[in-house]
This record gives C-alpha cells, structure tokens and sequence, in this order.
C-alpha cells in the first residue's frame, strides 16, 4: 500500500495567463515597485544600450550638438591663440598650450550639470570678450618685469586664462550631458574630458590650414561670428538630453505638452541667455560706406590707434600668411618699422633734424643686419655687368635696394604677398618685380629644370644669394636644411657668394646647426661668419650673425671703397668687417662629447630647428622688449 505524498505548496507566483480580451489590474503593490530589468525613462536617466535601444533621433541629437559645440569650441581656443601673437609671438603662444588644456580639462570634469542654455549663454558671452579679455590681459603682463624674468610663454599663459577657464569648463559640461553612450559618473566625465582635450587640441591645425588668410577673415570676426551661433543655440537646444526626450516622445501626450513648455520658455531664453551674447557680439561688426564699396564687412576688433601720451601710430595692419603685419611709426623715436607678429621685420630712420643728432639719415635702416648683408659685395670675385642675386625674404626691401643701386638685377622671392606693397607704400623700397611664392618649392623647381636642361645656366646663375628668413618670432625650419643649401649651390656662379641670416645665442644650438650645416653643403668651398654688434658679442649672448659661404675654394673681402654709399651705417658695418668676424671654434661652442658633427647636420629626415631655436626666439622677445618702448609692441 502506497504511502500518501505530502503536498508541499508552492512559493512561487501561480502563473496569471491572461485570456484575449481581458484587462490585467495592476495592485498598487506591484505598480510602485518596478521590474528589476525594467528600462528608466525621464530627465536625466542614461539606461545602457543593453537596457533600450536608442532611436535614431538620439544619435542624430547628440551628433549635432557634439559635433557643433565641439567645433565652435576648438574654432574659439584657436582665435585665442592667434590673438596671442601680436605681443608675445608665434612660439610662445604655443609654448604650453597643450599644457594648459591639460590641467584645465581634467578638473573640469568634477563640475556638476548645469543648465545647457545657461551653460551656452556663459560659452557665448567669454567668447563674444575674448578679443577684449585677451588683448588687454597681454598689454598688461607683457610690460611687467616678472614676465619679462620668466619668458613670454608665461606671459601667453596667463594673458589666455580669463578666456580659456570658462571655454574649458562649459565645453566638458556640455560634452558630459550630450555625448552619446555616457552616463553621469566618473567614467562618462573622464570621457567628456578626453574628448574634449583630444577635438580642441586636434582642430587647431585644421583650422590653420583650411581657413584663409585676409582682412575678413581674421580672429576677432571668427569669435563674433562663433559667439551669434552659441546665442541661436542656447535658444533652441532642448530643456533636457536627447534620450529623455526620445524616451519622453513615447508616452502618451508627452510630445503636446512639451511642445507648449517651449513655446511658453523661449521668449523668456532669448532675452535672458541668447540676447546677451548678440550685444557683446555687434559692436564687433561694422557696416561700409554704402555710397562706396557697397558690402557688409566685419571690423578689426585690435585697436589701431595711440593711446592717450603715447606717440606711436599705426600706419598699416593687416592679416596674412605670416601672421599680422603692422607698419608703425613714432616721431619721437625717430623712425617707421615693419613687424610682423612680435618679430620687426625692419624699419627706416625717419628724415628730420633729430636725426643728425641721431646720428642717422633719413631712409637708412635701423638694422645693421642689412648693412652686414652688403658684404656679399665686397667679396672678390670677377664682377660683370649681368651679375644677378637671388634674394630670399623681401622686409622692407633694405638689400635689394641696396643691390640694385649697385647695378646688381635682384630676383625677389616673399612668401607673404601683403610684405610688397607695404615695403612700396612706407619705405624707400623701389617697384622691382617680386615673385609671391613659397622659396623651397621654387628651390627645387628651378634646381630640377636646370638639371633637365629646360633652363640655361644664364636664367639660374646668380652671382649673389641672400638667405634672410631668420626672424625673431618664428623661423621656417624646413629652409635651413642641408638639401636647401646643396641646391642653392648649384644655382651660384663657381665664384658666386650665398650669404645666410642667423639669429641667436652665440654658440648656441641654431647658430651652432647653421654653421655646420653650410660647411657640410659647401666642404669644398669656403665659409666665413660675421656679426652685426658694435662690440663683439660674448658666449651666450644674442647676436644677428651672417655666414657668407662659396664653392670658390677661398673667400675674401675688399676693403670698404670711399664711393660704396653714403650711409653712415653701412660705412660703420663694413668699414672694420675683418674685426667682426667670428671663428669657427666660437660658432660651435660647447658640444657634448657624446654627440659628433654629424648630429648638428640639418636634414630634411632629421630636422630640429624648431626645437634648437625656442630658446633664441623667447631670448630675442626679451632683448627686442627693452631695445623698443612698449608702445611699439602693443598697438596693432
């Protein structure tokens, strides 16, 4: 007989299948207490992909406001950084940007959300006073002493924080609430940083490169335009981030209602946040004499003219390739200059009375680099009446003028087309044709024809080269390599004489990399450096230096002849050139035992000029800073 089985009841929910067409009523138990898989819904949540799938208009939302912010965001540190290098140059507005950005990024995580309109109106509104901010900000350090101790680059630094701490902190905001597959905690902050550092440092050079370089298109209207687009933004972005409202959109009746609290919210946004942001932004603008050119254009926002006690004037300014060209003049100093960035260009002694007392005439170049250049000259060498020279970096046209005075045809090669007409308009530099073009390219072009045979020896023979693209605020490392110089070469006459500009520190790192270079492209002819100075320069100190090389086996200079010119300058430079020579052993310096020769060899594969001229450019800011009146450097 078989025992009875004990029935166990069950723990578990008996299964409620419902049949068609009944309605399940939910106790008030279970509708407070969600499925523990259940998706979240509403303002702020951030369910996983795992969670709910995101619609398409998710994607869509998010890559728009991303993509836009981001883009107005890099285009804003951009401008910045050009903004920086009318008074500190080139170098050091870079020096330690990517530092900078660093450290900025990375406590702008640990912010909390805001309000992304209020977040855009703070955005807008920095950038809309950037020029301002940035600008005075600059003409304020760059006068202190402690600056002028620690280097432009700190100067650069600090004069961008008002500007940059703000764009940092609303760009990580918005990156952190509209980036896509991030939720509010650590890891989605570390990522809105990451990604903010990584678009901002990387859009940089891409905006160098794609935007163009003229009067319209210059730093100050690229902000206003930047900020008018973050005012439309911050008024019609959505209340809360794109997945709530795709979530939102599939309730029942969400979509009506929020639609009327936009409508109700955006007269109120726009005079709050977005009009704010359009007042700092249109005084930026300017409107053209209608009854002349007839066309809208954006002004300068840099101030153009003297301030209150100061006698500086600013002749000329504009935006190109190498950056702002300025073309000033003080009666009180006594001459007119060209500058382009924080690097002079050159400049003239002004005609007046003051000038004898100066010692100086009128017309007469300020720089005695360009008397120094003159001696390519003096070198002895069969003269004929069709020498021709080559001229690399136009200035003011000082050296050419100069040639062509001695019967010497110059053929001018400037890469930035707005530097003739200045040298035409302000300074004595006659109309002599002037080939806009980039000197490598035209290097190797004429080098190649030559060699093909398309070119004769009497269209490439040049009796004189001058190599003058060493300035203070920059210099283009790619001209100073070894292929550069070995190319030259062929284009001399066997007696021919290339004479190259160097500035820096006396047995420092450029001057050293020169030296070695132009010896190595010329070892079977002969090299020989000078200096510009009225007294020798000393180890470490910044000098203008110019090293005459030839394929000749010797190089030799004529005594100064009593008929050469007229320039008291010019007479002064290269009355007692013998003296003004450096030796070989003073152009090397101190080399580390573990590096040879070869290393300072500059090559097209192995190329650190940028890196060996740094400290000479911070150094000539300094030097040029106490030479000039800060007046000259703040006005542009």
């Amino acid at each position: 007989m078989a025992r009875p089985t004990k029935t166990t009841p069950s723990k578990r929910k008996p299964s409620t299948t419902k049949p068609a067409g009944a309605t399940t009523t939910s106790t008030s138990t279970s509708a407070s207490v969600p499925a523990p898989n259940a998706p979240t819904v509403g303002p702020g949540s951030r369910p996983s992909l795992a969670q709910a799938p995101r619609p398409l208009s998710y994607h869509l939302i998010s890559g728009a406001l991303v993509l836009s912010t981001m883009a107005a965001s890099s285009l804003a540190l951009f401008c910045i950084r050009q903004l920086l290098r009318p008074t500190f140059g080139a170098t050091a507005a870079l020096q330690y940007a990517q530092v900078v950005l660093i450290v900025l990024c990375a406590p702008s995580t640990l912010v909390p959300l805001m309000d992304p309109h209020t977040v855009l109106s703070i955005l807008g509104s920095t950038i809309a006073l950037t020029p301002v901010l940035v600008y005075q900000s600059s003409r304020l350090l760059a006068r202190l002493d402690i600056i002028q101790e620690w280097g432009p680059g700190v100067g650069a630094t600090l004069a961008q924080l008002l500007a940059v701490i703000p764009l940092t902190v609303c760009t990580v905001n918005l990156m952190k609430r509209w980036m896509p597959d991030t939720d509010y905690q650590l890891n989605g902050s570390i990522r809105a940083g990451f990604t903010t550092y990584a678009g901002m440092h990387s859009l940089g050079p891409i905006y160098a490169a794609i935007l163009p370089h003229s009067e319209l298109v210059n730093p100050c209207n690229l902000l206003s335009a930047t900020a008018v687009v973050l005012a439309f933004m911050s008024i019609v972005v959505p209340d809360e981030d794109p997945h709530s409202i795709a979530a939102a959109a599939q309730e029942a009746g969400a979509a009506a209602e929020k639609k009327e609290k936009k409508e109700t919210n955006t007269v109120v946004k726009m005079l709050l946040l977005g009009l704010p942001i359009l007042f700092l932004s249109f005084p930026r603008l300017a409107i053209s004499n209608p009854l002349g050119e007839g066309n809208i254009r954006m002004s300068n926002c840099a101030p153009i003219h003297s301030l209150p006690g100061e006698d500086v004037h600013v002749l000329a300014r504009g935006e190109s390739v190498t950056g702002t060209l300025v073309v000033g003049e003080s009666k009180e100093l006594g001459f007119r200059w060209l500058r382009c960035d924080a690097s002079l260009l050159g400049g003239q002694w002004l005609d007046g009375a003051d000038q004898e007392k100066l010692g100086h005439a009128g017309g007469e170049s300020i720089f005695a680099a360009f008397d120094l250049q003159q001696a390519v000259l003096l070198a002895e060498r069969e003269k004929k009446a069709d020498d021709r020279a080559l001229v690399i970096g136009l200035g003011i046209g000082s050296l050419p003028s100069a040639l062509y005075s001695h019967g010497v045809t110059p053929t001018i090669l400037e890469v930035d087309p707005l530097i003739p007409p200045y040298a035409r308009s302000y300074f004595s530099f006659p109309a002599l044709p002037t080939q806009i073009a980039e000197a490598r390219s035209w290097i190797s072009q004429r080098t190649q024809a030559r060699a093909n045979g398309t070119l004769s020896p009497q269209d490439t023979d040049f009796a004189y080269i001058v190599h003058d693209v060493f300035t203070g605020g920059g210099v283009p490392a790619h001209m100073f390599t070894v292929e550069v110089f070995q190319e030259l070469k062929p284009l001399l006459k066997p007696d021919g004489v290339l004479a190259v500009n160097v500035v820096g520190e006396l047995g420092g790192n450029a001057g050293r990399a020169v030296w070695v270079t132009l010896n190595h492209a010329f070892a079977d002819g002969k090299c020989r450096a000078f200096y510009d100075l009225p007294a020798p320069p000393k180890k470490g100190e910044m000098a203008n230096m110019v090293v005459f090389c030839t394929p000749a086996p010797s190089l030799q200079f004529s005594p100064l002849p009593k008929t050469f010119t007229q320039s008291r300058t010019t007479q002064l430079v290269l009355g007692n050139l013998p003296e003004r020579e450096i030796s070989p052993e003073q152009m090397i310096g101190h080399v580390a035992e573990s590096l040879i020769t070869d290393d300072w060899i500059v090559r097209e594969a192995r190329n650190y000029m940028d890196k060996w001229t740094t400290g000479d450019v911070l150094r000539h800011w300094r030097a040029m800073r106490k030479v000039l009146p800060a007046e000259v450097w703040d006005l542009y």
